[in-house]
C-alpha cells in the first residue's frame, strides 16, 4: 500500500486516538522524548514544516488565518514571560510544547495539502481509532501487573484518564450511524457502547459518563422521525447491560454509581461546586496579569472548601479558559473562546444549510464535549487525545465554514464517496 503525502497527516492522527496516552500508564513514557515533549512533536514539526512548504493554508478563511497568527503570537509571549518570571525551564517547557502542538494540528488539518476530510470520513476515522484504544484500555486493565505497562491507579482505585473523553463524541456517532447509515455495524456499535462503558467505570468519570448517555439518549429522540422501535430497544437494552452488568462484575470500590448520585451542586464539599469558583479566582487573576504569568506558571486548585491548595501547586489546572488567560493573557484566552465558539456556531449553520441531523447530533456532542474537556476540565489543552481531536475538529471546521462563503469550490457534500445513506 502506497501512502499518499495528503494522507500522513491522519495516519498520524488515528495513532494519537488509537493510543490512550496518559500519564496514568506507560505508553507516554516510552514515546516520550523529554517531560512533555514526545515523538509526536517531532512528527508535528515535520508536517507542519511541509504542508507549509507546499502549498500551505488557503488565504480565503481569514478567520482561521487570524487564529493562527495570534495563536502563535500567543505561544511566542507565554514563553517570555515565563522567562521574565523565572518559572522552571521544565514546566516552560511543558506548557509550550502542548499548546505548540495543538498550533501544529490546526495547521495541518486545515492546509491545502492535506486531504480534505466530509464530516463523516472524519468521524468514522475518529470512530475507529478510538475502538482500537478501548480494546487496548481493556487489555491493559486485564493485565495491569505487566510491567511493561506501567499503570497507575489514582484517587481511590481510579484508571485511566482524560483520553476516555473521545466517547463523548464517537458514542453517539455511532449509534447515529448504525440507525441512519449503516456503515457501522450492530456488532461493532455494541463492542464500542460495552468496552466504551467499562473503561468509563474503571476510570469512574462521572462527566464522560452522563455526558456520552445524554448524547446518545439525543441521538435516540431528535436523530430521525423514523427511528424504529426495533433499533430503540436494541441499543438500550445493550446500553443497560453494558452499565449495570459491568457494575455488578468488577470491584465494589468502583463506585461510579454512587459518585453519580451523590453529585449535589449545593453542597460545599462537592469537587464540582470547588471547580466553578475556580472561575471567580483566576478571572482577577487574569485582570490583574493582563499579559499573563508565562508558561510554567504555577497555578492552585481550591479544595472542596474553597481555600486555595498551595502545597499543591500545578502548572495545569481544571479551567481551560483560565488557563490559557494565566499563562498568556488575554490573547491566548480569546483564542481558546473563539474557537471554541467558532465550532459551535459552524455546527449551527451547517445545520441550518444543509438540513442533515448529522449537524445537529454534532452541535450537542461537540457541546458536551467542550463542557467536558475544556469548561471543567483543561483536557483539550493537556491530554493528547482530546487535544488532537478539538483542534483537528477546528480545522475541519475552517474548512466547512469557507465552504458556506462559496469562497472554495471544495466539495462538502455529506454523502461523498462511500457515505452515500443506504436504503
Amino acid at each position: 500500500m502506497k501512502i499518499k503525502i495528503k494522507d500522513l497527516f491522519w495516519y498520524a492522527y488515528f495513532i494519537i486516538i488509537a493510543l490512550p496516552l496518559h500519564q496514568s500508564n506507560g505508553l507516554i513514557r516510552y514515546l516520550s522524548i523529554t517531560g512533555m515533549i514526545s515523538v509526536f512533536h517531532v512528527i508535528m514539526i515535520l508536517l507542519t514544516i511541509y504542508y507549509l512548504t507546499h502549498g500551505g493554508i488557503s488565504k480565503n478563511n481569514k478567520c482561521l488565518n487570524l487564529v493562527i497568527i495570534l495563536f502563535l503570537i500567543s505561544i511566542v509571549l507565554g514563553v517570555i514571560m515565563g522567562v521574565v518570571n523565572g518559572n522552571q525551564i521544565n514546566n516552560i517547557l511543558g506548557d509550550g510544547g502542548m499548546y505548540l502542538l495543538a498550533l501544529m494540528i490546526l495547521v495541518c488539518a486545515s492546509a491545502k495539502n492535506v486531504r480534505q476530510k466530509n464530516i463523516h470520513e472524519f468521524l468514522s476515522l475518529t470512530y475507529k481509532a478510538s475502538s482500537i484504544m478501548l480494546i487496548i484500555c481493556v487489555a491493559m486493565y486485564i493485565t495491569r501487573d505487566l510491567s511493561f505497562w506501567k499503570m497507575i491507579s489514582f484517587n481511590e482505585g481510579r484508571y485511566f484518564g482524560g483520553f476516555l473523553s473521545i466517547l463523548i463524541v464517537t458514542l453517539p456517532y455511532g449509534l447515529y450511524n448504525y440507525i441512519h447509515l449503516k456503515k457501522i455495524s450492530l456488532w461493532s456499535l455494541c463492542c464500542h457502547v460495552i468496552l466504551g462503558f467499562f473503561c468509563m467505570i474503571v476510570a469512574q468519570s462521572r462527566a464522560t459518563i452522563i455526558s456520552s448517555v445524554l448524547g446518545m439518549m439525543f441521538v435516540l429522540y431528535f436523530g430521525n422521525r423514523k427511528i424504529t422501535v426495533r433499533n430503540i430497544i436494541q441499543v438500550v437494552l445493550f446500553s443497560i447491560v453494558a452499565l449495570f452488568g459491568l457494575s455488578f462484575f468488577m470491584r465494589s470500590s468502583f463506585d461510579i454509581v454512587g459518585r453519580i448520585l451523590s453529585t449535589d451542586f449545593s453542597n460545599r464539599s462537592e469537587t464540582i461546586y470547588a471547580r466553578f469558583y475556580l472561575y471567580q479566582y483566576y478571572i482577577k487573576q487574569i485582570f490583574e496579569n493582563p499579559f499573563g504569568k508565562g508558561f510554567g506558571s504555577i497555578m492552585y486548585f481550591l479544595t472542596p472548601q474553597l481555600t486555595l491548595m498551595t502545597n499543591t501547586g500545578t502548572y495545569t489546572i481544571d479551567a481551560v479558559l483560565m488557563a490559557a488567560g494565566y499563562k498568556s493573557g488575554w490573547l491566548l484566552f480569546s483564542v481558546f473562546a473563539f474557537s471554541i465558539f467558532f465550532q459551535i456556531v459552524t455546527m449551527i449553520k451547517l445545520y441550518r444549510n444543509k438540513h442533515d441531523k448529522v449537524y445537529l447530533i454534532m452541535l450537542i456532542a461537540q457541546s458536551l464535549f467542550i463542557a467536558s474537556t475544556g469548561l471543567i476540565t483543561a483536557q483539550i489543552i493537556h491530554t493528547y487525545t482530546p487535544l488532537v481531536y478539538f483542534w483537528t475538529f477546528m480545522g475541519v471546521c475552517a474548512s466547512k465554514s469557507t465552504t458556506l462563503t462559496g469562497k472554495s469550490a471544495r466539495s462538502d457534500s455529506l454523502y461523498d464517496g462511500s457515505y452515500k445513506k443506504s436504503n
